[in-house]
């Protein structure tokens, strides 16, 4: 899996080619950030903390699916970079994900151990002139999305549209 850096790469190209005028298609990014995972370590340790982020991150590459690069942003949380994808189609394969993390727990011996996530997710816009204006963005609604619950999917405009956050 990639890691910060490449990201950082990957979403400068973007940025570059929008302002270059090259036409690009309908781009978006997600930051999850794992619920809870600071319990994890402190009931199972580190090595099974590590175990658990390896565990998500190969069901990030399984089922993004096409036109979906994911890369560790640092410590226990994730972005993904969605290519030729609407805002709606993004949050409803984050919410797939999301679903197939709690259908398929990471085995330790007997015991399973469940995993969720809180994301923010948004659109690159003509007014990203940086990354960093992006990532303040969705990192905004990432906590959003933890302040509404957690294990949910939050995107521009979710309290206008359904009044409170999705479960």
């Amino acid at each position: 899996m990639a890691n910060r850096r490449q990201f950082l790469i990957w979403l400068g190209e973007v940025l570059s080619a929008r302002d270059a005028g090259r036409p690009g298609g309908s781009w978006q990014v997600a930051m999850l950030d794992l619920d809870h995972f600071k319990r994890i370590n402190d009931r199972y340790g580190h090595l099974v903390g590590d175990e658990l982020l390896r565990h998500v991150a190969g069901e990030l590459e399984r089922q993004l699916g096409e036109g979906a690069r994911a890369a560790r942003f640092g410590g226990e949380e994730f972005a993904v970079l969605f290519e030729n994808t609407g805002l709606d189609e993004a949050v409803a394969r984050l919410d797939r994900l999301r679903r197939r993390l709690g259908e398929s727990p990471m085995k330790l011996g007997s015991e399973q151990i469940p995993c969720d996530f809180s994301a923010g997710v948004c659109s690159v816009g003509d007014e990203d002139r940086h990354a960093v204006d992006l990532l303040r963005r969705v990192d905004s609604l990432l906590y959003e999305a933890k302040e509404a619950g957690r294990g949910r999917v939050l995107q521009p405009g979710w309290r206008e549209r359904r009044g409170r956050a999705p479960a």
